[in-house]
């Protein structure tokens, strides 16, 4: 799969590319020292859009989307630990930049979180 950011098509349901090329110090830069996320072989982007939600759920959809964001990352974490990869979600960065960064900017879809996923090192204890 060549670098950039998808969207999934649930119509599709397929991987659908919106950005091309190699996001990795963007995602850093985005961050808040996290500068481990630029050797991740694939971060997933939690993005919610409110005003989607909003249509079928009313003034509760805002709740409901956090519920759904929390359901979406428990599944990833037990499918990476399932296929013996790591999983580590990522809620410290800049809003505004990462929004704009992924072409979110001036629109009702908010990034809940990243989901950092790969092999999982071995840094422990006295390393």
């Amino acid at each position: 799969m060549e670098p950039g950011y998808y969207v999934y098509d649930k119509v599709g349901p397929r991987l659908v590319p919106r950005l091309r090329g190699d996001l990795r110090l963007s995602l850093v830069t985005a961050t808040f020292e996290s500068e481990w996320l630029f050797y991740a072989p694939v971060v997933f982007v939690l993005a919610n859009d409110q005003a989607k939600v909003a249509r079928k759920y009313k003034t509760r959809g805002y709740r409901i989307s956090h519920l759904d964001q929390g359901a979406l990352l428990q599944n990833l974490s037990l499918a990476a630990t399932a296929h013996g990869l790591g999983a580590c979600a990522v809620a410290g960065y800049f809003d505004e930049v990462l929004a704009r960064t992924l072409g979110y900017a001036g629109t009702d879809t908010f990034i809940a979180s990243l989901v950092a996923m790969g092999q999982p090192t071995r840094l422990g204890h006295g390393a």
